[in-house]
């Protein structure tokens, strides 16, 4: 399948997703879930309330891809193309998404949340982190330089075992620094 320019709906009917090619398009409503979309790509398009729960993702082109109210349950970013990768998220639901390893510079995160979200040894320098709910997310080895946690919840963060230069958090927040080491901070 290849568009171009075009809009799809809920009510669209969706066969094979595999090396489909998805340019300038608007995708509102897909379930695709559980769905193959290896070598699928993915050029400057938003995909609004779509459910991508789970899908295969092996070489799966995202470049300057929107994601609104969408479900990405278990999406591994760490499979898709790095060629090109420019991700944005505004109020999703990435439970347990995997970006293991991968090149996430300048992410920029929208509310939301990624409960369970795996991040060990991605580079998420100056990612931004607007509102996102981020409780039981992995950071180790992470790259987080510059990377603005100031609105985030959730998050717990150990110094010693990441990159966090630069890093923004608000004062409040700084027990998500220290609570690894389980100290008394009364």
């Amino acid at each position: 399948m290849d568009a171009y320019d075009q809009r799809f709906t809920r009510e669209t009917e969706w066969g094979d997703l595999r090396d489909a090619r998805f340019e300038a398009c608007i995708i509102e409503g897909a379930d695709w879930s559980g769905k193959d979309l290896r070598g699928a790509r993915f050029e400057e398009c938003t995909l609004l309330e779509c459910d991508l729960s789970n899908v295969r993702t092996l070489g799966l082109g995202l470049q300057d891809v929107m994601f609104q109210g969408c479900k990405v349950v278990g999406f591994d970013f760490a499979s898709c193309n790095t060629l090109g990768l420019v991700v944005r998220l505004e109020e999703c639901v990435a439970d347990s998404a995997y970006f293991e390893g991968m090149d996430a510079k300048g992410v920029a995160w929208k509310g939301g949340r990624a409960h369970g979200a795996d991040f060990t040894g991605a580079n998420l320098e100056g990612a931004v982190f607007d509102g996102v709910d981020l409780t039981d997310a992995v950071f180790e080895r992470t790259r987080l330089e510059g990377a603005d946690f100031r609105s985030a919840t959730g998050w717990r963060i150990r110094p010693d075992e990441n990159r966090v230069r630069g890093a923004k958090f608000r004062r409040e927040d700084l027990e998500g620094l220290v609570s690894g080491w389980h100290l008394d901070l009364t």
